[in-house]
């Protein structure tokens, strides 16, 4: 089978289910034009576009720098471009285009968290992946910022990395609520998977972190389940402390 936009968009309409995009939009915070096809199908559909011809899809499609004009109508469509790209068994070089061209297009979370999970590639070359995301990480694009944000959560909270990456998110100082909301949560995971050095620079009288961003990482270490009721409480009396300055 040849996927083309117009086949792909077929496909997902097929999968849509109207009420489920009622809900999913509501959960995006803003407009949304949407199928309600449901992640794990949208994957499987991925899935098969790069084992068959995902290099030809990938060069096809979003060809125009507008994005949406350029043949997409639906979330969905723009989601499954990205999980092809995370499905393509090719090496960082080869996708880094692709990638820059889908990145471009994000303009909500959904379509950026999801996309960054995906990118498994990254463990096999995780040097030529950092040196590409220190680019998105200086930018002063909202989701440009938060998809180097949480590459950096899913594949780099490592004892090799943690230091460079606190300091990285030490540095970020964004207005836009989805990049605060990305650090606190990618600080949560730290302080889960790396306690000791991010525990460390949360009580640290260096740490650059404004009010929201430091009240909800503490926020979110408190809500998970991942960290005992002491880490918890030490955090706590942290958050207290620094009001109480």
């Amino acid at each position: 089978m040849e996927y083309t936009e117009e086949k792909v968009r077929e496909l997902l309409m097929e999968m849509a289910e109207p009420d489920y995009a009622k809900f999913s939009g509501s959960l995006l915070g803003r407009e949304a034009v949407m199928l309600g096809v449901r992640l794990p199908r949208i994957r499987e559909l991925a899935k098969k576009v790069a084992g068959t011809d995902g290099r030809e899809y990938l060069e096809k499609t979003l060809t125009d720098t507008d994005g949406r004009e350029a043949g997409i109508q639906y979330m969905e469509e723009l989601m499954l471009y990205g999980m092809v790209i995370g499905c393509m068994r090719e090496k960082l070089e080869i996708l880094f285009p692709y990638i820059r061209r889908y990145v471009a297009r994000i303009d909500n979370w959904s379509l950026c968290d999801s996309f960054c999970a995906g990118l498994k590639q990254t463990k096999k070359e995780p040097e030529k992946m950092w040196e590409f995301l220190q680019s998105y990480l200086c930018s002063d694009k909202e989701f440009d910022l938060r998809f180097g944000v949480v590459m950096l959560m899913d594949f780099y909270v490592t004892p090799e990395y943690i230091d460079r990456l606190l300091e990285i998110y030490d540095g970020i100082h964004h207005e836009g609520y989805y990049v605060k909301m990305a650090v606190a949560w990618a600080l949560s995971v730290c302080l889960v998977k790396q306690w000791e050095k991010s525990f460390a620079y949360m009580k640290s009288p260096e740490n650059h972190l404004d009010e929201f961003t430091y009240t909800k990482t503490v926020q979110k270490c408190r809500e998970s389940f991942r960290l005992t009721e002491e880490q918890k409480e030490l955090l706590r009396e942290l958050k207290n402390r620094r009001e109480a300055k």
